[in-house]
């Protein structure tokens, strides 16, 4: 049985936050652990990489977590970063087609975490200023945060945060 994509994407965005609450924890990194998460979130992110959205906003959730997916493994090799610009050039194409919204919020920070251009953190907190009147949800958290490290943070925000 094959898994629709928003499935697909839901399970590897499950997957990097586990192994972001891992990383945090504070306790020492088994290295064996990490290799075999950041092998299981490499072969979930190459499975979703060939795939297409078939609305702007099944893409914007495809590049999102396949960026999201790229900064936890904070490795550069040619083909992780072929791939890394891939899904920027994929992401800039569909930007403009999305309304304002957290999933736009999250693309923006996530594509900002990439290539540190102030245009897309400035376009993500006018998005995050437009929920000031209302009680945040727990996504709406998780993204101002992640913006937060990456502006505190850049290039390598994952290892300044543990």
């Amino acid at each position: 049985m094959t898994m629709d994509i928003p499935t697909r994407v839901q399970i590897l965005r499950d997957t990097v936050r586990q192994a972001l609450v891992f990383m945090m924890d504070k306790q020492p990194l088994d290295s064996n652990r990490v290799q075999l998460s950041n092998n299981h979130i490499m072969k979930q992110a190459d499975a979703l990489f060939t795939i297409q959205g078939n609305s702007p906003e099944e893409e914007a959730e495809l590049c999102s977590v396949l960026l999201m997916s790229y900064q936890v493994l904070n490795e550069h090799t040619p083909d992780k970063d072929q791939k890394v610009q891939a899904v920027l050039n994929r992401s800039a194409a569909i930007l403009d087609q999305l309304a304002p919204s957290l999933l736009k919020c999250e693309l923006l920070t996530y594509c900002y975490g990439e290539i540190y251009d102030s245009q897309l953190a400035a376009e993500a907190h006018t998005i995050i200023d437009s929920w000031q009147n209302s009680p945040l949800s727990a996504a709406e958290k998780e993204i101002i945060e992640t913006l937060e490290l990456f502006e505190q943070h850049p290039y390598n925000h994952w290892q300044e945060a543990i």
